[in-house]
């Protein structure tokens, strides 16, 4: 799936876990100009579209280890409790995205205060550019 950084119970794999999380980077934010804003609008609008009556709620910022501010919407499919959270955490060149994704809004539930701490313990650490790489 080509994620970089997956979190998932123990003793579940990814692809059978009833609740994951993952960091993924979205590189090429600053080739466009764009705002982390318009990002998670199009992010909302994509959603909308496949889930037409679902809703993108607003869940405000969470801060960083590195200090930056985390902004966290959870995702409801038909309207129903959200089983999707998307902290976008701007970054130099791009945007990380740290998501929790779980396949029932029990699941969903369980897993926030886990998903808040990976969030609050996110720090940036660089690119392979800036490592030389």
């Amino acid at each position: 799936s080509r994620i970089r950084c997956v979190f998932y119970p123990k003793g579940q794999t990814w692809s059978t876990a009833p609740t994951v999380m993952y960091v993924n980077p979205l590189h090429g934010y600053t080739a466009r100009t764009r705002t982390v804003s318009a990002l998670i609008a199009e992010d909302s609008r994509a959603f909308l579209k496949r889930a037409p009556r679902g809703k993108v709620s607003d869940m405000g910022k969470i801060k960083t280890l590195g200090d930056k501010e985390a902004i966290v919407r959870y995702f409801a499919a038909e309207g129903a409790a959200p089983h999707e959270a998307v902290a976008y955490v701007p970054e130099k060149d791009l945007v990380m995205l740290i998501v929790l994704s779980a396949k029932t809004p029990q699941g969903f539930q369980q897993a926030l205060p886990a998903y808040r701490e990976l969030i609050s313990t996110y720090s940036w650490v660089g690119t392979n550019k800036e490592f030389g790489r």
